[in-house]
């Protein structure tokens, strides 16, 4: 049979004059340049070699017959190997990931089919000529064009995986490569055996995968996407380092604020001078504000650092809106304006989401209504949507008789550190960022928030926010007059002298903390130093609430927690117990609430949560009058309960000589140290405030934590690669730590802890050595003051 070569010819011509084109641009070849090369270069050998061979097969009889089976495997070699090419090309061009086992497996296979050419020339796998000099298929004739199909078929999957990374250009070059030489393949076989058109159809890709992804256009377009890449890149990397500034800014700034106000507290509780009182509270005010634009601050670093986390519960609606006209009720009065809320009374009472911020949003949009508003009203509105049986879009309005947004401005509504109408309004407080976060909490939430406003009319702000009904009975009307308008409630307003708590923890200093702040109520304090201990103490006295540790060595507080209910005979069978733990991570109250706990504290311990827990679930009728002023700071000053031992009073006795030092100028002047310069190395107003600000029992708890020294268990743990028992040891240093202040090392032990829990070893390899060394320069210090 004769074959047709000249539309092949047409091919090789192409292919020419595309590597002439190419070599003229690319002096300076680039990886993929190279790559793009050699595949021209493999496809003009092939097609040559098809040539080549159509001609000897249609004048067999002329030739010998070793010289045609040499040609025809130096064909199917050249051609398996221009398929393998083109596989790599593409998975270079795309940028597709191949795991390296695949790749192996396509270089072994092309060796493979290589060798087997060579051996053809021998045994006849492939072809081989008759009698008759013919040209005639062997067994393995197809296994050829199967293993070329292969790389096709691996070279169309490579282009699907890279689709969405790749460009429009780079997979339409791809996949015409792949459709055009299949169809050209297919054609010839099928149509017109006879004429050869495989190198006509892999000469046009060639040509259209040169015009498409090797001018230097689109390398060009290339470099320029890189370069816009990279100032994305580099510009979300200074959004984030602001973010981040903000964040750490904030967090530094919380810190004086909170010792500023905690100090300004207890000042407000001895003080009985009238003017010195009228002093105090505008510092609160002032204090307040303060903290108020630090929060805000806080919360659009986060957001912007994309950490805002959306927590879910189940929530009194009911409880929210009254927590929110308690908060707010009061800033309305000072500028004489009406606040006033309006609900449907038959939207479902308890729902599903987050409390916390439903509540910010609330009182950002009333916050923002009263500073806008010199007179009139403000009205805070609650609807509601039906979206289905189970869900509802909460409806939160407020509606202000203010000075309003004219309708240029409230396109800037939502922007950060915006204001609309600065020169009138320049006497506004705020960071213009109440209503960016507002908007992104909403839009995080699922919700989504608009305003209708009319210039010098005022404005509506709404949010609809998709709430899940958890129960469907109705909160019924919300009577604004019913409201208490006080400040927060004071949960220290009580005694307990009939009560019995017992606490336990692992650590005594944790104990001890818990047994100063619980001091003014008088309550009586059991403990226990383990879980052992504590189920024996269960199991034989009686207590109204158990505080139980969560880590601890050998019994933790989950299996006593599962052995204590267990035990049916228990006096405790229906005492309310109280989870203690350092992982106040978002999400963790609600674990240990489904695991059965009653509730949750973390640690270390708020003292006004403390007592609000306490009054929650004490006995009613174990709970006395509220304690006078006097008696309260009598009571709360009293002298805590002394640790016995020698080496405590040796310690005790040397840290209350205060140290003194010569004032320049004068022999005989001598100057105190105060505390936050004797400890500089702490944040002594974190300490203090879980210390009840008692000073001498933060010294305390710094003596305890001394005496705690786990520096020599943490090395022997880390170098035994007992990880539970090393993870134990920063679990306690958690709480401890933050409890004196130490928040470089709290800091540090929470994060170890954190990866020991989550296996993550190699972070704990990687930090160890630097937590061990600073937690060791922490005891040094405490130890030689």
């Amino acid at each position: 049979m004769l074959y047709n070569v000249s539309l092949e010819c047409i091919g090789i011509l192409i292919i020419v004059v595309v590597w002439i084109f190419h070599a003229i641009q690319y002096k300076n070849k680039t990886e993929l340049n190279r790559y793009f090369r050699s595949l021209v270069v493999v496809t003009f050998l092939s097609c040559s070699l098809d040539v080549a061979t159509g001609l000897s097969l249609s004048f067999s009889h002329f030739l010998p017959v070793n010289f045609n089976i040499v040609l025809n495997c130096l064909y199917f070699s050249i051609t398996a190997i221009m398929t393998h090419f083109f596989t790599v090309y593409i998975r270079r061009a795309i940028g597709t990931y191949i795991h390296r086992f695949i790749i192996i497996f396509n270089h072994v296979l092309l060796v493979f089919v290589i060798l087997t050419e060579i051996l053809n020339c021998f045994y006849g796998f492939y072809f081989y000529f008759d009698e008759n000099r013919l040209y005639t298929h062997g067994d393995l004739y197809y296994t050829f064009f199967v293993v070329s199909f292969y790389y096709i078929i691996f070279a169309t999957v490579t282009i699907i995986l890279g689709r969405k990374k790749a460009s429009r250009r780079q997979v339409f070059g791809a996949a015409s490569y792949v459709i055009l030489d299949g169809v050209f393949y297919i054609v010839q076989t099928v149509v017109f055996p006879n004429v050869l058109l495989v190198g006509l159809g892999v000469a046009f890709t060639i040509l259209i995968v040169f015009l498409l992804l090797e001018t230097p256009d689109y390398y060009k377009l290339n470099e320029t996407l890189e370069e816009l890449g990279k100032a994305k890149e580099e510009a979300e990397n200074a959004n984030k380092s602001k973010s981040a500034f903000l964040a750490n800014m904030s967090h530094e700034i919380r810190t004086p604020i909170n010792g500023i106000m905690g100090l300004n507290e207890a000042a407000l509780r001895i003080n009985k001078d009238p003017d010195i009182e009228n002093y105090l509270l505008d510092m609160h005010s002032a204090g307040k504000t303060l903290l108020n634009l630090v929060n805000e601050i806080l919360d659009f670093s986060k957001i912007e650092a994309g950490k805002m986390e959306i927590i879910k519960s189940d929530y009194n609606l009911t409880e929210v809106i009254r927590s929110v006209y308690n908060i707010m009720a009061y800033k309305a009065k000072d500028k004489n304006l009406d606040f006033q809320v309006e609900n449907d009374s038959s939207i479902p009472n308890i729902l599903y989401g987050d409390e916390s911020r439903i509540k910010q949003i609330m009182v950002n949009l009333i916050n923002n209504a009263i500073i806008y508003t010199e007179c009139g009203w403000v009205v805070l509105k609650i609807s509601m949507e039906h979206l289905d049986p189970d869900n509802i879009n909460l409806v939160i309005s407020v509606e202000d008789t203010g000075i309003g947004i004219s309708e240029d401005n409230q396109k800037l509504l939502f922007e950060a550190f915006k204001r609309v109408d600065t020169v009138k309004n320049r006497h506004i407080e705020g960071t213009g960022l109440g209503l960016r976060i507002t908007k992104q909490l909403v839009t995080l939430m699922g919700g989504e928030i608009f305003v209708s406003s009319a210039y010098g009319k005022g404005s509506t702000f709404t949010a609809r926010i998709p709430q899940r009904i958890v129960d469907d009975s109705p909160m019924g009307k919300f009577n604004s007059k019913a409201q208490v308008l006080d400040h927060e409630e004071n949960a220290m307003d009580f005694s307990a002298r009939d009560g019995k708590i017992l606490i336990v923890d692992d650590v005594d200093m944790n104990i001890k903390v818990m047994k100063a702040l619980l001091r003014p109520v008088g309550i009586q304090i059991d403990s226990a130093l383990s879980g052992e201990e504590a189920l024996n103490k269960l199991a034989k006295t009686q207590y109204d609430i158990v505080f139980l540790d969560h880590m601890m060595p050998g019994i933790d507080g989950m299996e006593v927690f599962d052995r204590h209910k267990k035990n049916n005979s228990s006096p405790n069978k229906n005492t309310p117990i109280i989870v203690l733990t350092a992982n106040a991570i978002a999400g963790m109250k609600e674990e240990y609430l489904g695991y059965g706990f009653d509730d949750y504290l973390s640690k270390p311990v708020e003292e006004n949560k403390l007592f609000l827990t306490l009054k929650k679930y004490l006995p009613q009728e174990k709970i006395d009058r509220p304690l006078s002023p006097d008696e309260f700071m009598n009571k709360r000053y009293d002298d805590i309960e002394e640790d016995n031992s020698n080496t405590y009073k040796e310690n005790q006795l040397h840290n209350n000589k205060k140290k003194r030092v010569k004032v320049s100028g004068d022999e005989d002047a001598t100057k105190d140290i105060s505390l936050r310069d004797k400890y500089d190395f702490l944040d002594v107003e974190t300490g203090l405030k879980f210390c009840a600000g008692k000073e001498d029992f933060y010294e305390k708890m710094i003596q305890a934590y001394i005496k705690q020294d786990l520096l020599d268990k943490l090395k022997k743990a880390y170098e035994n690669k007992s990880y539970e028992e090393y993870r134990l040891h920063a679990h306690s240093l958690k709480s401890t730590s933050h409890t004196i202040g130490a928040m470089e090392v709290f800091d540090l032990a929470t994060k170890i802890d954190a990866a020991v829990k989550a296996k993550d070893l190699a972070y704990v390899d990687a930090n160890h050595e630097q937590f061990e060394m600073k937690y060791g320069e922490l005891i040094y210090k405490l130890k030689n003051i």
